[in-house]
């Protein structure tokens, strides 16, 4: 395995300003949407609408300690949200969680 560079030109860096004034990078709302399941649109369009900041990242690989590989929904810094019943380290939700629970879960 080889190391790769990444041109900033390809990938430019994202900022959004959180809560106080914290700055962390993010993924805009409108590039989210595509990658999520269609049945979790209405609780992000809720979190957006609510004003929650875009995530971190969106869906991603993560590993669980045995070795499985799942895929959370959304990270916020080092808080993610996952399918219910992944089994990930994070929130797990589905689509009808309150959003006062995800609120709470991301300190917002």
């Amino acid at each position: 395995m080889g190391i790769f560079l990444l041109s900033s030109e390809e990938f430019p860096p994202r900022t959004l300003t959180l809560g106080k004034g914290a700055t962390s990078l993010g993924i805009p709302w409108k590039e989210l949407f595509p990658l999520l399941d269609e049945a979790y649109h209405p609780l992000f369009q809720a979190l957006r609408e609510a004003g929650v900041p875009p995530p971190t990242e969106g869906p991603e690989d993560v590993e669980l300690g045995d070795g499985t590989m799942i895929q959370s929904l959304a990270r916020w810094g080092g808080k993610r949200l996952f399918p219910k019943g992944s089994g990930g380290e994070g929130l797990e939700v589905d689509p009808s969680t309150p959003l006062d629970a995800v609120r709470r879960y991301l300190g917002l």
